[in-house]
């Protein structure tokens, strides 16, 4: 059985509230565990955060990381714990598939994973 790899998963907006046909200058890179089928392993977490950046075409890169929440995984800036977290709801992160980030206002936006490497 193949060890869970840290990777990065690049994924472009598909569908946002303003965005109804998407936009490939808006995504999220994500660094996380995953095993061989592309499931996140969170087991494999140590003691480093998951880095994750946010690319917005007219704002500055935002960067936070992945949490565990609710038995689920969100997104939550780096400037303290009171800043509020995005739900990530998605279940296999490879290319093709999708990811949607639920805000604390319910507002939801859907991402297409267009890459996955492996960084170490």
């Amino acid at each position: 059985m193949e060890a869970p790899r840290l990777s990065r998963m690049t994924a472009v907006l598909a569908r946002g509230p303003d965005r109804p046909n998407g936009d490939i200058g808006r995504g999220l890179e994500i660094e996380l565990c995953l095993g061989a089928r592309g499931q996140v392993e969170a087991s494999s977490a140590g003691d480093a955060p998951w880095r994750v950046r946010r690319f917005w075409p007219d704002r500055g890169d935002w960067h936070g990381e992945l949490v565990a929440v609710d038995g689920g995984w969100g997104i939550r800036g780096t400037r303290g714990d009171d800043e509020p977290v995005w739900e990530l709801h998605g279940g296999i992160m490879r290319p093709g598939e999708y990811v949607t980030l639920v805000g604390p206002d319910g507002a939801e936006l859907l991402f297409r994973i267009v890459n996955v490497e492996t960084v170490s």
